[in-house]
């Protein structure tokens, strides 16, 4: 519900779940109450927010212990000439970031005063914003509990409301401004985690403040995902370092990372990764990691599919204690990262193995591919190279045609006895005005597998070629009878 607030409003003893647009104003949320309770908005009087002003946007503002009470307006009128405090003692563990990046601890108590007077929408008065105080174990814990004092019982429409009654946590408060205890044993949603870091990536950090004399350790340079991935496959933790260019810690920070012992240690046993947090993406932090002060460094482990903070460290100032925290989280968690190591290295291995397969299947699967192309390329050259055969072949057998029929005996017929390569003979009679041309129709049409004839007579010896194939037998003195020996120019 990236566009929505989801918040509870304490009312009577009930908690009414809210959900509004990210830029809801007191105004939305008075006439979403008055829909859910049918109380007028202005018999509304809304508790425990910094600012009640009709137009302020409620997500600017801490939302984790807003009370609605009903107010009797005619109660209010009747006391028009007095004038009665009201003092809300409120929770001092609220946690809200402040506009500069920076939250600090502090002791104040916050006091909202509620004037009553002749005019029954007035709306309290802010002494102070809550502050987080988290921090202060020694705080009683009746500070947590809402208290009201006020002489006119009436004052408020139902007599027997319980103002010390405290706010109960309802599960549809999910999503804004949660509890800001981190249970460092608890899983982050790798998801949220590696989308929000990814957003905020900062890889030009130390090149950046190499620019001020700055010699601070080389971020990684991928996406969060692949820094939890190389860290798994180098047996490393992820020191995920949130930095804020506004907060002032951040940069005193830098000056401990700068340390050689320091920078060294990071360098050799974390995969460092920077993000830089502005005013936008500190809420969206907040809603995934709560936390109070800058600057945060969260020691990640990656020892399953989803990442797991080990150990969040806030407003870090001694350079020792944050050297000592990062040696123990590393050699705590020594024999963990070497089986992670290990394991990753044996899947690499595998994966290597089956990548090797994978290749040398694809080479053999190409070149069965490649082989039977060319297989198939032959065979189809070989029918082509026969089609051509058989339609040349075609074609000298349709000669036939061009031959005349065989005539009858008589002194205008020419006996011709063709001796063929093979010592077969062919006899025909032609004509004696048919050509040379003629007698090589024939003999194609005939079958005879010679491309181009030559006629070679015995006596006297003569050779005929293609170049004399116009000329008639009789011309060419074959008439009227004669033996020819068949032979192919070719040779």
């Amino acid at each position: 519900m990236d566009d929505s607030i989801v918040f509870d409003v304490l009312y009577d003893g009930n908690t009414l779940p809210m959900v509004l647009p990210i830029n809801a104003t007191i105004s939305i949320l008075k006439s979403t109450l008055e829909a859910y309770t049918g109380i007028p908005i202005n018999k509304q009087m809304l508790l425990n927010l910094v600012n009640v002003n009709e137009d302020t946007t409620l997500a600017s503002m801490d939302l984790s212990r807003v009370e609605m009470v009903q107010v009797d307006e005619s109660s209010n009128n009747t006391e028009a000439a007095t004038t009665t405090t009201t003092t809300v003692v409120a929770e001092q563990n609220n946690t809200t970031p402040n506009n500069n990046n920076v939250v600090s601890p502090s002791s104040n108590i916050n006091a909202i005063n509620i004037n009553e007077s002749n005019n029954s929408n007035s709306s309290p008065s802010i002494a102070t914003p809550p502050v987080n105080n988290s921090s202060n174990n020694n705080d009683d814990e009746n500070n947590n509990i809402e208290t009201f004092s006020d002489d006119d019982d009436d004052a408020m429409d139902g007599g027997d409301y319980d103002v010390s009654r405290p706010y109960v946590t309802s599960r549809f408060a999910t999503n804004y401004f949660p509890n800001s205890s981190f249970d460092q044993d608890s899983n982050l949603s790798p998801q949220a985690l590696t989308e929000f870091l990814d957003q905020v990536s900062y890889p030009t950090f130390a090149s950046d403040y190499a620019s001020f004399g700055m010699n601070l350790p080389e971020p990684f340079q991928g996406s969060y995902k692949e820094a939890l991935n190389e860290a798994k496959l180098q047996g490393k933790l992820v020191l995920t370092y949130l930095h804020s260019p506004e907060s002032e810690q951040c940069v005193m920070f830098c000056s401990i990372l700068e340390q050689e012992k320091v920078f060294e240690f990071i360098m050799n046993n974390y995969i460092f990764y920077v993000g830089t947090i502005n005013e936008t993406a500190q809420m969206l932090l907040f809603n995934l990691i709560p936390f109070e002060s800058y600057p945060i460094v969260a020691l990640v482990a990656n020892f399953s599919s989803t990442p797991r903070v080990l150990e969040l460290l806030q407003g870090i100032t001694d350079g020792d204690e944050f050297y000592s925290k990062i040696i123990h989280q590393y050699t705590s968690n020594m024999q963990e990262l070497d089986r992670i190591k290990a394991e990753e290295e044996q899947k690499q291995e595998e994966r290597r193995l089956v990548q090797d397969q994978d290749e040398a299947y694809e080479e053999s699967l190409k070149a069965d591919i490649e082989k039977a192309k060319k297989e198939q390329q032959e065979r189809q050259r070989i029918e082509q190279e026969e089609q051509k055969i058989n339609d040349a072949k075609q074609l000298r057998l349709d000669r036939i045609n061009l031959v005349p029929p065989e005539p009858a005996k008589g002194p205008k017929s020419t006996q011709i006895i063709f001796k063929l390569p093979d010592d077969s003979k062919l006899e025909r009679r032609f004509n004696s005005t048919d050509t040379l041309q003629t007698l090589s129709d024939f003999l194609h049409g005939s079958g005879i597998e010679i491309e181009n004839f030559q006629f070679v007579t015995q006596f006297p010896k003569k050779v005929y070629t293609g170049q004399d194939f116009k000329q008639t037998l009789e011309e060419s003195q074959i008439h009227p009878q004669s033996i020819l020996n068949v032979r192919s120019n070719d040779e």
